[in-house]
């Protein structure tokens, strides 16, 4: 079933709606009593719930997501009931619109996924390719004629958005020193895949991130995880990927800070489009005695 008869579908539910709608209004006029009147109105909205089909939704888990992550596509009252009131064996088709912010191209996809529940869950693909796109989705239940609708959008996050701080910020005498780097994503801000983070570390520190080394990551495949790093003398360059807003800490561990010592260390972004542009995040206040400063 394409989207135009999964139009003329919620046209007619539409209609259905309407002359019920009416019928309540010329019966209503017949009543008196306010008992009736709430009796009457019940009815008609229960009426109106089966006949106009609003049992049924689709959503996403997102309202945006950055490209190279999944939307979960979740479906909840499609199908029928038998005799028994079991739900019938549904196939729902799935329409994907994309309409691109900076043009007027325009693609479709079309999926179907079967429920014996009545209640669905798809992933869909958000390709790294597909930035500042607005998604329209329509499920439609291809034996009940049940029809839902969501959208979403992809806009991706922007190089030097975020911030990086660490903990402790000074120490009050020469010695070793483990520290802890947290960082944040930024309100509204999403990394997504491919994106990096390039820290620039004082030249006199060890960065090891290998097994048994100095440097412990949150390796992983998920948001708020590094998925890879890369070690260029006192650079260390991480590729990962948050949530909207999200937030990670990684430690660098047996740090040898001498008396009198004040380091600045920069953290730079890019956000995942593969054009290597970094842009340095915010950084926190330069604080005093032994300091470590992070720009």
């Amino acid at each position: 079933m394409d989207r135009a008869s999964g139009l003329k579908i919620f046209t007619k539910h539409k209609q259905v709606f309407t002359k019920t709608l009416l019928k309540m209004k010329e019966f209503y006029k017949t009543i008196r009593t306010t008992r009736a009147t709430l009796v009457v109105l019940l009815m008609g909205l229960l009426l109106l719930a089966a006949q106009a089909g609003f049992a049924q939704t689709v959503t996403s888990d997102k309202l945006d997501y950055p490209p190279g992550s999944e939307a979960i596509i979740t479906g909840t009252g499609f199908g029928t009931l038998d005799q028994n009131n079991a739900v019938v064996e549904e196939e729902v088709q799935i329409l994907v619109e994309h309409i691109y912010w900076d043009g007027p191209d325009h693609i479709d996809e079309t999926y179907t996924v079967t429920t014996t529940s009545g209640n669905f869950e798809f992933n869909y693909y958000v390709g790294t390719d597909e930035a500042y796109e607005e998604f329209y989705l329509t499920a439609v239940g291809l034996n009940s004629g049940k029809v839902a609708y969501c959208s979403f959008t992809d806009k991706p996050a922007v190089d030097g958005v975020g911030s990086l701080t660490v903990t402790p910020v000074f120490v009050c005498a020469a010695g070793n020193y483990n520290y802890e780097f947290n960082f944040d994503a930024g309100s509204g801000n999403q990394y997504g895949t491919n994106s990096k983070l390039r820290i620039t570390f004082p030249s006199t520190w060890t960065i090891n991130p290998s097994l048994g080394g100095n440097v412990t990551l949150p390796i992983g495949t998920g948001d708020n995880t590094v998925q890879s790093y890369t070690v260029d003398g006192s650079i260390l360059t991480l590729t990962f990927k948050t949530s909207n807003g999200g937030t990670f800490s990684f430690n660098v561990n047996n740090v040898p800070i001498p008396a009198e010592a004040e380091y600045t260390i920069v953290a730079e972004t890019d956000a995942g489009n593969a054009n290597g542009s970094f842009l340095e995040v915010a950084y926190q206040p330069v604080m005093p005695h032994q300091q470590l400063i992070v720009a």
